[in-house]
């Protein structure tokens, strides 16, 4: 059975994700973003509703290349994400 990793980067714009193998070679790379709000005082501020939801979507999204690989049906070429 082979081991893979999904590591998050959460940050102020956006959500970034890797999915990497067992030797840490890169599966694929993703970022989305996500609003954040702005105050004329200067503050900012950001759903944790949207993040967890950018975050849930790229999990589901790494499992399906996940079962695609172990199927044998693979990535598609120029796919863009974690798309299978």
């Amino acid at each position: 059975m082979h081991s893979t990793l999904l590591a998050f980067d959460i940050g102020t714009s956006g959500l970034k994700a890797s999915l990497v193998d067992e030797n840490l070679n890169i599966i694929r790379n993703v970022t989305t973003t996500y609003p954040t709000h702005h105050y004329p005082d200067g503050g900012c501020e950001q759903e944790a509703a949207e993040n967890a939801r950018a975050m849930a979507r790229m999990i589901g999204s790494a499992r399906c290349i996940l079962l695609g690989v172990a199927t044998g049906k693979g990535l598609r070429n120029g796919s863009k994400g974690f798309t299978a």
